[in-house]
């Protein structure tokens, strides 16, 4: 009977309409039943017919029904959950005069369908999805940016949501020994959605990912974890998230902290600052080779020096668009030629790093970052990012560009001199130095 009525509400007034629409959706119960396809579809087709303003306070109540039917339960079927939280989803959208609706709804959408987010099943990835589609619908990134500071944010309706669901997300990620695909994809999807923002939100989040990666080994469990990582790299810049996982040498012990998460960095550092590396990885780097001539052991002096190789091919990875080109390349410019006469495996990342920081500038500066940009860090992800929006990059105007191009023309040529001079003196097998020589075009 309800199947013959959702065919019939193309043709039936709206005041009919209406009536179907507040005696069907009270047929909704938070447990299985023969009717429930059949409401779910029939409201689904009354949502397409109706105005929000005629039925807001029903949409209201039927999202609260949908809510109580997702709890994981055996005996659901799978569709009907996609069914029930699209449903969910489209009474939002409909509900364009209560913004703020979503803060209400989505964390207890969350919460409910939790248990279907761990499952190795189809519902699961359509769960997923359905979730994410909802945080890149509701949730503005602007709002958290623009407040004062952290508690501001948090404390406001948007951020308790937020804080909400980043609680149920972390609470599954810690409950399972090797953390569901699924629940990494919407983790995933919130780190590049909250931007820097995620700092405030999903520092517990990471944390959690951090003791995850120390403790996988196979994939593609691994993969999984470090691209969540990497998003948050992305999200949250370097500088903060080395304040929650550091790069400490112990020199009593000649042990370093959170080495692990370097490869990381170098793939998807992009828009950081050359500040950063400078204050931070440099002085690291420098203790590190400083640590390995001190080293009695000659394996222990071996992995000192490869911990300061891997800080120091750090350096490219930061030179992918820095924020502050024109501000410190003269620091770098001066490090770089100080460094180069006493260590010559430096040539490769520098070279490779100034090489990086041209093309970059000069893109920067002659094409529309917002739109290539951006789509380059989407390539890093194996799951499809959408809105992807790199705060640090947007900061880069094609102003800022030139007057970038303009410093690093003013330091060519010195840099110029000291990588001809190591070009003749080094053996045949230079390639770095061929690809990566200095374009004409900088030169004052």
């Amino acid at each position: 009977m309800l199947g013959a009525v959702a065919v019939l509400i193309p043709y039936l007034s709206k005041k009919a309409r209406k009536t179907v629409f507040s005696g069907a959706y009270r047929l909704l119960r938070p447990r299985f039943s023969p009717l429930t396809r059949h409401v779910l579809r029939l409201m689904e087709t009354l949502l397409e017919h109706l105005k929000a303003e005629n039925i807001e306070s029903e949409l209201e109540k039927l999202i609260s029904l949908v809510l109580a039917y997702l709890p994981y339960d055996e005996k659901k079927p799978d569709d009907t959950i996609t069914a029930a939280l699209q449903l969910m989803r489209n009474c939002l959208g409909k509900l364009v005069g209560c913004p703020k609706l979503w803060t209400k709804v989505l964390p207890s959408a969350f919460e409910a369908a939790s248990g279907y987010l761990i499952l190795d099943s189809k519902c699961s990835e359509d769960v997923a999805e359905l979730l994410i589609q909802c945080i890149y619908s509701h949730v503005d990134q602007s709002i958290f940016v623009t407040k004062e500071s952290g508690c501001d944010a948090e404390d406001s309706i948007d951020g308790a949501a937020i804080k909400s669901i980043c609680l149920s997300i972390n609470k599954k990620l810690r409950k399972c020994a090797s953390p569901p695909q699924n629940v990494l994809k919407i983790v995933l999807a919130m780190f590049l959605k909250l931007g820097e923002s995620s700092y405030v939100f999903m520092k517990d989040i990471l944390l959690t990912l951090s003791r995850l990666g120390s403790k996988i080994h196979k994939e593609p469990h691994l993969k999984n974890v470090e691209e969540c990582i990497g998003a948050a790299i992305v999200a949250m810049g370097p500088d903060k998230i080395h304040s929650l996982l550091p790069l400490s040498f112990e020199e009593a012990w000649f042990t370093c902290s959170n080495m692990w998460i370097v490869p990381i960095l170098n793939k998807y550092v992009y828009g950081a600052s050359l500040q950063h590396f400078l204050e931070y990885i440099v002085p690291l780097a420098k203790s590190l080779r400083e640590a390995s001539s001190r080293a009695k052991k000659a394996r222990k002096c071996k992995e000192l020096q490869g911990w300061s190789d891997q800080l120091w091919n750090l350096l490219p990875a930061f030179c992918r668009y820095p924020s502050d080109v024109y501000q410190n390349f003269g620091s770098l410019s001066k490090l770089l030629l100080e460094m180069l006469k006493s260590d010559r495996c430096l040539y490769k990342p520098a070279s490779k790093g100034l090489q990086q920081l041209i093309d970059g500038t000069r893109r920067l500066s002659s094409s529309d970052e917002d739109v290539e940009v951006p789509a380059e860090v989407s390539a890093l992800f194996s799951s499809k990012t959408s809105n992807l929006s790199c705060v640090s990059l947007q900061r880069c105007s094609k102003k800022d560009a030139r007057k970038s191009m303009k410093v690093l023309a003013s330091h060519s040529v010195d840099l110029l001199c000291t990588f001809a001079d190591d070009f003749l003196e080094s053996s045949e097998k230079r390639a770095h130095l061929k690809d990566n020589s200095m374009p004409p075009a900088l030169l004052p």
